[in-house]
This record gives structure tokens, C-alpha cells and sequence, in this order.
């Protein structure tokens, strides 16, 4: 709620998609049985007006009709059964993709949203003349080249997420990476350099200071990185809400002994306080 708010409310506003149907299965389990009981009670009461017709001699004429309207009663009675067996799988099966619906739906507002901020922070990344190049469609640095064009690559474009996955990882060896080996590790300064160094900084200082100054100007974030919406933060928030739910589902049980125990404490104590009518000292 702290970090991400927008995240959470995406989340909370789920809730009724957990609460329908988790209302419409408690009622079926605590009044299926009495829905059950009331249509056996019409049955059997057509049996006990048979009973009582057989003293008379037109019950003879009325045993069809007798075992009709019984039939249509047991009918009714097993419709009951059904639609109760029904309502308790459907209810059960949509409360629990509630939870699913609840991650999904934050993860995605989370995801366009990130998606949408790494996009207004995105700058063409070159440093002292070194232009840094990226595959096609995923933005992937794949090497540097003092040239113009980064052809048949496209150029590099930092932005908050690959900032803060740079300034984590500085002093990762830069062989190890899409940008070192070949020709890209001899334009950036040879072997054994760090990604920090590949990237044209020797510093995490000097790198920030210089990603906050080429940022773009409609961008508003201290520091340019990490994102406003992490995708740490953006799952924590999620978890934190599913979590809260699931608690409060758990808490009605304890709540209800709670309420039945207060109420017997309440009628012990008015025993103990209650003054005799007859004074035993007297």
C-alpha cells in the first residue's frame, strides 16, 4: 500500500469477485440441508395422506394420483439436490480463481504501466563519442561502434530498468556479457574492464550523474532509476493484499467462538454478581 497504491487498489477492487461467490457457497452449505429437509417434508406428507385414505374405500380409486403427486415431490426434491451440488461447485471453483484474478489484474496494470515509464525514460545511450547498439525489438545492448549508424542494429536506448540492472551489476566482468568479445570489447577499451567501465564510466556516481542529466525532460524521477513501478514492489503489493484477504476470510470462525464465549462469560458473570434475595448473615 506504501510503495505501489495504485497496484493494491487494482487488487482490492477484485475483492467482490471473491466475496459473490464465497457468500452464495456459505448459504448453500448452511441452508442446503433445510432446502433438502422442506421438499422430503412435502413428500412425506403426501405419504401419511395415503396412509390415512386407506381406511376408506375410495382410496382404492386414488392410489395413481397418490403416487403421482409422491413422484413429482421426489422429483423436486432430487432438483434440489442438483441445483444445491451446482451452486456449491460453481460458487467453490469461482472463489478460487478469485485469487488468480486478483494477481492477474495487478500484474498487468503493473506490467503496462512499467512498460509505459521505461518508454518515458528511454534516451539514446552514447558515451565520449562510443554509440551503443541493440538488437531489434527487445532493446538488448549487443556492442558498441564509434560510427553514426549502429546498422544492421539499432542504437541502444537506456532507460530506468536497464539503469538500475547496470548500476546493480557494475563490477560484473564485461566479457560476460552480450557487449563484451570481438570488436565491441576493443572499441570500449580492451579486456578485463567491468560492465561499468564497458559503459563508459568508472564510477556509479559518475554513471548516475550522467543518466539524471540525459533524461528526458518530461521524465520526473529522483535519481532516473530504479522505476517508480518495480516489479519487485508490483508483486509484494499483490501478495500483501491476496495474504490480507485470505486472513480476513480465515478470521470468522475465531470471531463467532469469540462472540458465543463473550455471551457465556456474560451470563456466568451475572450469576456471580447477582445479590441472594435472602441475606445469609442475617
Amino acid at each position: 500500500l506504501i510503495y505501489q497504491p495504485a497496484v493494491a487498489g487494482i487488487t482490492l477492487a477484485t475483492v467482490p469477485l471473491l466475496i459473490l461467490p464465497a457468500s452464495a457457497l456459505m448459504y448453500v452449505l448452511q441452508n442446503g440441508s433445510k432446502m433438502v429437509s422442506r421438499a422430503y417434508a412435502t413428500a412425506g406428507g403426501y405419504a401419511t395422506e395415503a396412509l390415512f385414505a386407506m381406511r376408506t374405500v375410495v382410496a382404492l380409486e386414488l392410489e395413481g394420483h397418490f403416487a403421482a403427486k409422491y413422484e413429482e415431490a421426489l422429483r423436486a426434491v432430487r432438483w434440489v439436490e442438483v441445483r444445491n451440488a451446482t451452486v456449491v461447485g460453481t460458487t467453490t471453483g469461482l472463489a478460487l480463481s478469485a485469487y488468480l484474478v486478483m494477481m492477474v489484474a495487478g500484474i498487468l496494470y503493473g506490467s503496462f504501466t512499467l512498460s509505459n515509464e521505461m518508454e518515458e525514460s528511454a534516451f539514446e545511450y552514447a558515451v565520449d563519442g562510443i554509440r551503443y547498439c541493440a538488437y531489434d525489438g527487445d532493446n538488448t545492448p549487443a556492442g558498441a561502434t564509434p560510427n553514426t549508424s549502429c546498422a544492421p542494429l539499432v542504437p541502444f536506448e537506456m532507460n530506468c530498468n536497464w539503469a538500475e540492472l547496470f548500476g546493480t551489476a557494475a563490477s560484473t566482468p564485461l566479457d560476460a556479457t552480450p557487449l563484451g568479445g570481438g570488436e565491441s570489447s576493443a572499441q570500449l577499451g580492451g579486456p578485463n574492464l567491468t560492465l561499468l567501465e564497458g559503459m563508459g564510466f568508472e564510477s556509479v556516481g559518475a554513471f548516475n550523474a550522467y543518466v539524471v542529466a540525459s533524461s528526458p525532460p518530461g521524465y520526473d524521477n529522483d535519481g532516473y532509476y530504479p522505476c517508480r513501478m518495480a516489479a519487485k514492489l508490483v508483486l509484494i503489493a499483490i501478495l500483501a493484499m491476496m495474504m490480507a484477504g485470505e486472513g480476513f476470510s480465515l478470521s470468522g470462525p475465531p470471531a463467532q467462538l469469540l462472540v458465543v464465549a463473550k455471551q457465556a462469560a456474560a451470563d456466568v458473570l451475572s450469576i456471580i454478581s447477582r445479590v441472594p434475595a435472602i441475606d445469609s448473615f442475617s
